[in-house]
């Protein structure tokens, strides 16, 4: 008998109105449980499905984000990536206009290009970072790497050393919608008399907080003359071989592309900055809670009930528009070689198949009228890419 009256005071000991409260809780809680754990199946369903909600989020809705605002704030540093354009549509060139040098003995004279250097000399390079987002990129990493010439060698050298043989990598900070410079020096090889060669340099560029991977790599063609070559005569036949790598584990199909696709300088973009604002979205449990009436103390009183009134955070995105109209007039441009140049690579189909791991050499044979060329510098891009239509590497050849 005890027992009992202990139970029935502990049941009331914060009086008959607290317990009736805490009873139409529970039933309340008890009423939305069974069509909660449903939804939330629901929920879990989709998730396997790889679907965020009951139905696909459309691209233009932009004030509801399912992710908070700090998510959004993170950073793109960037480069000229022939990959990341190529995977977007667009025409692209190993002449990058983010990276470029000078003779160390003259800094501030940027050669005209990178396609006419001397052998046996002190050079700085210039690398270009830009940042695609409207917030800081702090402590961007920066690397500069050269593979001899080819489309897609996997061996990477670095190009500069500190004194103890130790790659050189750089770190810089970069503000929102603005590029930072970074330089490296290098000593060109030694080419024999007479000769020239080709170097690839590659850029890559990493962040924790990076936004967008995809561009953060590139390259840069150059091309090395020895001390009694001359790098302004006319050229309308040129052959050479270029190495091409299958480092897939299966047989490969490999298809060559060429275009003369220049950057032309005074195209510019008109960017404009528009402004979002909504708020975020509530999962479904923090939906239901903050209907559910609520007890909060009262200076007077025991307690107050109330209904939860809390109002979802405000989120405010900003984003640059203007670059499509860009893309469309690319698109709608016309790059490809005009009928007086003569080019062929790999096979008459300008392709090659190659086994899992094999390396060929691919036979390159460019002519063109030497009256052409006199009169307009000549850019030709080659591709390499496989059945699917993925870049594999490239090249670029500035004739003039």
């Amino acid at each position: 008998m005890p027992s009992i009256n202990n139970l029935v005071k502990s049941l009331f000991v914060k009086g008959l109105g607290s317990s009736l409260f805490s009873f139409v809780q529970l039933l309340f809680l008890l009423i939305t449980l069974l069509p909660f754990f449903f939804l939330k199946l629901w929920d879990i369903i989709c998730a396997l499905l790889k679907k965020k909600n009951f139905k696909e989020d459309s691209d233009n809705d932009l004030c509801y984000s399912p992710f908070p605002e700090e998510v959004f704030r993170r950073p793109d540093p960037c480069i000229y990536s022939q990959s990341y354009l190529q995977s977007q549509g667009l025409p692209v060139t190993w002449n990058n206009p983010d990276i470029f040098m000078a003779k160390k003995i003259t800094p501030a004279v940027i050669e005209a290009d990178s396609y006419h250097l001397e052998s046996d000399t002190d050079y700085i390079v210039f690398v270009k970072v830009h940042n695609a987002s409207t917030d800081l990129a702090l402590g961007v990493k920066l690397r500069l790497l050269y593979r001899e010439w080819s489309f897609n060698d996997p061996v990477f050298h670095p190009l500069a050393i500190d004194a103890h043989g130790n790659e050189i990598i750089k770190y810089i900070n970069v503000e929102g919608m603005k590029h930072r410079i970074a330089t490296f020096n290098w000593r060109t090889p030694k080419v024999p008399p007479g000769e020239n060669k080709h170097y690839c340099l590659q850029a890559q560029v990493s962040h924790p907080l990076d936004t967008n991977p995809s561009n953060n790599v590139g390259q840069e063609n150059t091309r090395v003359y020895g001390s009694t070559t001359s790098s302004s005569l006319p050229l309308n036949l040129l052959e050479e071989e270029i190495t091409l790598f299958n480092h897939s584990k299966k047989n490969q199909t490999f298809t060559f592309y060429a275009d003369a696709y220049q950057i032309i300088d005074d195209h510019k973009i008109a960017l404009n900055l528009t402004r979002t604002e909504g708020h975020e979205r509530w999962p479904l449990h923090k939906r239901i809670g903050n209907f559910m009436p609520t007890a909060f103390p009262v200076k007077g009183r025991s307690y107050k009930y109330r209904m939860q009134k809390n109002i979802p955070r405000k989120l405010i995105r900003k984003r640059y528009s203007g670059y499509q109209s860009y893309k469309t007039q690319l698109l709608e441009s016309d790059f490809s070689l005009p009928p007086s140049i003569s080019i062929s690579m790999g096979d008459a189909k300008n392709s090659v198949r190659l086994g899992p791991g094999q390396t060929a050499k691919i036979p390159v044979s460019i002519q063109l009228p030497i009256e052409s060329i006199k009169k307009h510098k000549k850019a030709i891009n080659i591709q390499a890419l496989t059945a699917s239509g993925k870049l594999v590497g490239g090249v670029t050849y500035l004739l003039n």
